[in-house]
């Protein structure tokens, strides 16, 4: 018997969805999500640190999107929780820093206690980029 998945449960033909409004949309989609949580234990994501990472990345990206505090994108939980992961959690914030600009200077601060980024560069996201990417690679975190 093989294993039944949130999106088994709840895939529907397209014919189904007309007429659908956006909210029960919305709904389904929740609904869909919370499935996939329940059937994944912390456990194994405890277990599997990129699993981890990425989960916890992804509702990050979902839950700020719309901010333009730094503050308030830094402190969200699922951020929080990444820096509560550790060294562990570098690899994948450099691999993810060196495939796309995300705030992840906060991140790196709080888990390594480095502050590699001179004064006058400050503000300047791409420049900072490229100094920690520098810094993970002499550091032995990134390729």
């Amino acid at each position: 018997m093989s294993k039944i998945t949130g999106s088994d449960i709840l895939a529907q033909p397209d014919d189904e969805t007309r007429g659908v409004g956006e909210e029960s949309m919305s709904i389904r989609e929740t609904e869909r999500q919370l499935l996939e949580h329940y059937q994944e234990p912390l456990s194994r994501q405890w277990n599997q640190p990129q699993q981890r990472f990425l989960s916890l990345k992804k509702r990050w990206i979902q839950e700020t999107e719309m901010l333009s505090s730094t503050t308030e994108i830094c402190t969200n939980v699922n951020y929080q929780q990444i820096i509560g992961m550790g060294e562990i959690a570098l690899p994948f914030i450099f691999a993810d820093l060196s495939n796309e600009l995300q705030h992840w200077f906060w991140a790196l601060r709080c888990i390594t206690g480095v502050d590699p980024i001179p004064e006058d560069t400050r503000g300047n996201l791409d420049e900072m980029r490229k100094i920690w990417l520098k810094w993970g690679r002499n550091e032995g975190f990134c390729g």
